[in-house]
């Protein structure tokens, strides 16, 4: 009798196949590899700007492992058993995931400022059920940003992906397989297979290019545009195992490490991404797996991944992904030399071995739950519950953070955090205007505030004052965009930004309709304004080019209305955030 979540595929086994994977010490030395990388990153390390490329060298190896585990099962078995596949994963997962997550949340109350301790525990619950890449995403997180308070659980983007990745891919397998027994009977079911991941796999990468261009924080964040570098690594897994020349193979592992390597010294903050970029690190780690999938890579590289201390961080990787990211947080609250930098690393990995050995392995290999897959599955969902439920519970225990201004009054810092402007500053790609209107709404008198993200922050100031003098005050605001008469480049979209000038035009010909009183002016000082072929301006020809911009904008309203116009300052740029300094300067 099938057990619940047990499938069998009526096709005989090919049992004289070789197994479909050989986990090899090479596997743990590209995971060495990854989190090196990543580590060095989040630290600031000179030498690896780039090295949030090991997150794609992760999926690769992902997508391959756990294709080649389930089409081994389906091919020795016919059978695929969802629930001890899920079971085995929660075991590997949850424990150690779950326990760096409230160990942080602990870790904030202590060393954090209020603020930051009440938006971990916010945030926690999303961490602990594997969404919070989703929720990055929406809240358009950069995460080469290096002049904001960073989210305490932003590591586990990658593995909420991954967990996604887990839930998902089993059963398309099951469902490809049936269906390939019954139509496609004398075709060799990993063929098929292969082709079905190779098609998801291609539709990811187009999603992925797009929103690059368009939305880079879901192109950053999104498991659909993230898809392609686990179908990857499942094309790999089901290719059919073919021996290859020593030399090839050991050219391809140099080729492949090599192209890892150049990305992680060469991307910056600055490289559009993932986008055609990522493809550079996942062929690198694609070449590797392939080299190594057979037979022993062999070679200098072999030798240097199958290394006993490389070895070592490669099984200990998962635990010191999850223990750094929390531990260079908390740490560089208190300082960000670069010897405690050293420190704190040194500690993550500690913490990590830690981890590994009393945590992680016993968990995996524990009888009570390796008996019964659905006393593991249970058990893991009330781990990642009873974590949300903790977050929920400390989140009502926190003090409310409060401001104390010098007049002695008491400002709640949650309250402050509210920005009127969110729902009127646009988004990169939005150009459709809501009616946005603040101060007195039945005022005779109208005032306008036009600009980018600088002038949407005077908007609560504006907002106010509107009030007070019975005027009513419009917001016309876009993220990034200047009101300049001049075409920008946007970073985010690593294109000129189109969506800016048609926004801008329209708001041109509104004011010039209802001809307002007043116009408030207000923008980035330093647009970044790009000439007819579409170059980014420097230097003194960017200043230049900003006060024509600006000049010919104020002689266009001057001559479409008869308002007042008022060009105010750039504000000054704080260098972390400035509810946070309040609080921890009373």
């Amino acid at each position: 009798m099938k057990s619940w979540g047990e499938y069998h595929i009526e096709q005989q086994a090919d049992n004289s196949a070789p197994p479909r994977l050989r986990y090899r010490a090479e596997i743990d030395g590209l995971r060495a590899l990854a989190v090196f990388l990543v580590v060095l990153f989040h630290a600031g390390f000179w030498g690896a700007p780039g090295g949030f490329v090991g997150v794609d060298v992760f999926f690769v190896i992902s997508g391959y492992l756990i294709t080649s585990l389930l089409l081994r099962e389906l091919e020795e078995r016919g059978t695929i058993r969802l629930m001890d596949f899920w079971a085995r994963r929660m075991r590997r997962i949850l424990p150690a995931g779950v326990l760096v997550l409230c160990a942080s949340l602990v870790g904030a109350a202590i060393f954090l400022p209020p603020a930051l301790e009440s938006r971990a525990a916010k945030e926690l619950p999303a961490a602990a059920l594997y969404f919070i890449n989703w929720r990055l995403a929406d809240k358009a997180v950069d995460y080469f940003a290096d002049n904001t308070e960073p989210s305490l659980f932003l590591q586990y983007w990658s593995l909420a992906i991954e967990e996604q990745f887990y839930a998902v891919w089993p059963l398309i397998v099951i469902l490809i397989s049936i269906v390939a027994v019954r139509f496609f009977r004398n075709t060799a079911l990993a063929r098929v297979l292969m082709w079905t991941a190779i098609a998801i796999t291609l539709m990811s990468f187009g999603t992925c290019l797009y929103l690059t261009g368009h939305n880079q924080p879901y192109a950053f964040f999104g498991t659909f545009s993230r898809a392609w570098q686990l179908g990857i690594g499942a094309v790999i897994g089901l290719l059919p195992l073919v021996s290859i020349n020593v030399y090839a193979r050991r050219w391809m592992a140099l080729a492949g490490i090599v192209a890892i390597v150049f990305a992680a010294v060469l991307f910056t903050n600055e490289t559009p991404y993932p986008g055609f970029a990522a493809v550079l690190p996942t062929a690198g780690a694609a070449a590797l797996i392939l080299a190594g999938r057979r037979e022993d890579i062999g070679g200098l590289v072999g030798r240097l991944l199958k290394l006993p201390a490389v070895v070592l961080v490669g099984r200990w990787s998962y635990s010191w992904y999850l223990w750094h990211w929390p531990v260079l947080v908390l740490g560089t609250a208190y300082s960000t030399a670069t010897p405690w930098l050293v420190f704190l690393v040194l500690l993550s990995l500690l913490l990590a071995g830690l981890t590994y050995y009393v945590i992680e392995q016993p968990a995996r290999y524990w009888p009570t739950l390796t008996r019964s897959p659905g006393i593991s599955v249970t058990a893991g969902l009330l781990l990642s519950l009873g974590a949300a439920g903790f977050a929920v519970l400390a989140q009502a225990t926190f003090a409310k953070p409060m401001i104390y201004l010098s007049s002695g009054k008491r400002l709640n810092a949650e309250a402050i955090r509210k920005d009127k402007a969110d729902e009127c500053l646009l988004s990169y790609d939005e150009t459709r205007q809501p009616p946005c209107i603040y101060g007195d709404a039945s005022g005779s008198r109208r005032a306008v505030l036009f600009g980018d993200s600088h002038a949407a922050s005077w908007l609560p100031a504006a907002d106010l004052a509107a009030k007070k003098a019975g005027w009513s005050l419009l917001a016309r605001t876009k993220a990034s965009c200047s009101s300049i008469n001049a075409p920008l480049s946007n970073d985010r979209l690593s294109r000129p930004y189109v969506e800016c000038s048609s926004w801008r035009d329209d708001v041109l010909s509104e004011l010039k309709r209802l001809d307002p009183q007043l116009i408030l002016l207000a923008n980035n000082s330093s647009a970044p304004v790009i000439d007819a072929t579409g170059e980014r301006l420097n230097g003194e020809e960017l200043e230049n080019a900003l006060i024509e911009a600006e000049k010919s904008l104020v002689d266009q309203l001057l001559a479409d209305t008869n308002a007042t116009i008022v060009l105010i300052r750039d504000i000054t740029t704080s260098p972390k955030d400035p509810i946070i300094c309040l609080l921890e300067n009373p």
